[in-house]
């Protein structure tokens, strides 16, 4: 009788590869799962930004005589929204109720537009979509002058930090920037 034995099963060497390729193919899902969030936050971010330049853009437009004049030329940042701005009627900001300003005119309205569309009016919840956003900077150009010297065009751009690069010890070199632009014509 012959005493050959059949093998059956696996062996040490088969289990091994089979583990080393599904580690492989999980840590494949774990980066490209990574990309997908990374993605959307950008794509959410962009959403956002776009929020504000025409919320902006619509300030602008109601108030075409300010607009006209240039009240709305300037730039907005995260720092300036310690100064709270005058504004045309009584409102609350943080729990501080300000009294309404006795000669409101367009230039008063529009330094109230640029600062809420960046800093919003209430620093304890999410009121505005640059809550959402990392050091917004709004800046608004004039583009066009009509022949009365009064502003007729504007190029609207809002601009933020996203996504932290790698390979560096500065802060300043591991921020990317993005940006969203908008030209807006005023009647």
């Amino acid at each position: 009788m012959p005493l050959t034995t059949k093998q059956s099963g696996f062996a040490m060497l088969e289990a091994l590869i089979t583990a080393l390729i599904v580690a492989i193919g999980v840590s494949g899902v774990g980066v490209l799962l990574l990309r997908s969030l990374q993605a959307t936050q950008d794509s959410s971010q962009q959403s956002q930004a776009m929020w504000i330049v025409q919320d902006f853009a619509g300030k602008l437009r109601a108030n075409s005589s300010a607009a006209r004049s240039g009240d709305y030329i300037g730039q907005t940042t995260v720092a300036d929204c310690a100064n709270l701005p005058t504004m045309c009627a009584s409102f609350n900001i943080n729990g501080l109720i300000t009294s309404s300003v006795e000669n409101c005119d367009s230039n008063v309205m529009a330094a109230y537009d640029s600062w809420t569309s960046v800093c919003g009016l209430d620093s304890d919840s999410f009121d505005t979509p640059s809550d959402f956003i990392a050091n917004p900077n709004l800046n608004s150009l004039c583009e066009q002058r009509d022949t009365d010297n009064e502003c007729v065009r504007y190029n609207i751009t809002l601009t933020w930090d996203t996504k932290l690069a790698r390979g560096s010890d500065t802060a300043s070199e591991r921020t990317n920037t993005n940006n969203y632009s908008m030209t807006v014509e005023v009647n």
